[in-house]
């Protein structure tokens, strides 16, 4: 569910962007969020993998298929 919040803020962003919503001086904080929104879905997409390979390790340890 989080990695959707942000999924869909970067889509609104952009899509904000492309229609021209923002002034000239608004563009560098607008920046400023899209990348810590990119940021926030690749550390989220990290924590998945890691976890998805802790739970292989346990389930392989276990036995488990």
């Amino acid at each position: 569910m989080e990695e959707n919040y942000f999924v869909n803020v970067l889509k609104v962003l952009d899509a904000s962007i492309e229609r021209g919503t923002w002034k000239g001086a608004e563009i560098e904080g607008v920046s400023n969020l899209r990348i810590l929104t990119l940021q926030a879905i690749k550390n989220i997409a990290e924590a998945s993998q890691q976890e998805e390979a802790q739970v292989e390790l346990i389930t392989k340890k276990s036995g488990e298929k």
